[in-house]
């Protein structure tokens, strides 16, 4: 039987049970199998917020052959008048499955995430924000779904898996991407379990954090990823440089023109376009 993954709702007093596809990453599983490592709960040694600041996500519930198994809900703390002048930092805690965003040095948010399962662990090291995209989609992990009815054939699929008469392959959504590496690694809304290592690399927020820290970075943002809290910021990572071809192909320039010998007798020179008239359009920066 098919696992499905279902959020729970109060609507006026009732219970309701709500049909939910877990968000999905070009580094993440695309299961709802045991996660890999889970963690103590640190709660009381981290820093935090105020009471007042902390919310939680919707709270999960795993329904394989008719059992139910609820999972623990996401928290997260965020406040903005926290803040102070100066430039944001990230830190993500492996050991603690928890990012904590700070502002001028000032704590203003903290998280549970979900970090890439052995042997898939996210990378450590300090990182610049390379890339924002709110509607990001996955260019290595899917599903196969049933065209006329949606039913998913196939939860972990890839662009290459086999797709049946009927059927179409859909690219995984990654909300509020934000691109760490050029392998893919990054951040995004996706499935949250506390204290537990879930994904092929990304690092998974709740979708209300990750769109939070979409409105708060900018591209060169600094985000550290450590084991532990107080460990020292590793160093810079920086991508590789693509390999030079073995026998690379040097091409000639052509030949120059004569020029005349009679300045008079040489061809007018082009009529000069002012910059502004001749500058290409560009996209606005990104916000």
């Amino acid at each position: 039987m098919k696992n499905y993954i279902l959020p729970l709702a109060f609507v006026s007093g009732a219970l309701l049970l709500l049909p939910f596809s877990v968000i999905r990453a070009e580094e993440e599983d695309h299961d709802s199998a045991p996660p890999a490592r889970n963690f103590s709960d640190q709660s009381s040694k981290r820093p935090s917020l105020s009471p007042s600041n902390q919310k939680k996500e919707p709270r999960w519930v795993i329904i394989r052959n008719g059992k139910k198994t609820y999972l623990e809900t996401p928290k997260f703390e965020w406040n903005p008048a926290a803040a102070k002048e100066g430039p944001v930092l990230i830190k993500v805690v492996l050991e603690e499955q928890r990012m904590y965003i700070y502002k001028g040095g000032a704590l203003m948010g903290t998280t549970d995430i979900s970090s890439g399962r052995a042997p898939y662990n996210t990378r450590k090291g300090t990182f610049k924000i390379s890339q924002k995209n709110k509607d990001h989609k996955s260019n290595l992990y899917g599903t196969v779904v049933d065209k006329s009815t949606g039913r998913e054939i196939n939860s972990d699929a890839t662009p290459r898996s086999r797709v049946p008469d009927g059927a179409e392959y859909r690219p995984s959504p990654m909300p509020y991407f934000q691109r760490l590496t050029g392998s893919g690694t990054g951040f995004h809304a996706g499935f949250v379990i506390p204290r537990s290592t879930a994904s092929h690399g990304c690092i998974r927020l709740p979708e209300q954090m990750a769109s939070n820290l979409f409105e708060l970075t900018q591209l060169g943002t600094k985000v550290v990823v450590v084991d532990s809290l107080n460990d020292p910021d590793p160093p810079l990572h920086v991508e590789p440089k693509p390999a030079a071809p073995a026998n690379p192909v040097v091409s000639t320039p052509a030949a120059a023109p004569p020029v005349a010998e009679n300045p008079a007798a040489q061809p007018p020179a082009p009529a000069t376009v002012p910059a502004s008239a001749s500058a290409s359009p560009t996209l606005p920066a990104a916000q």
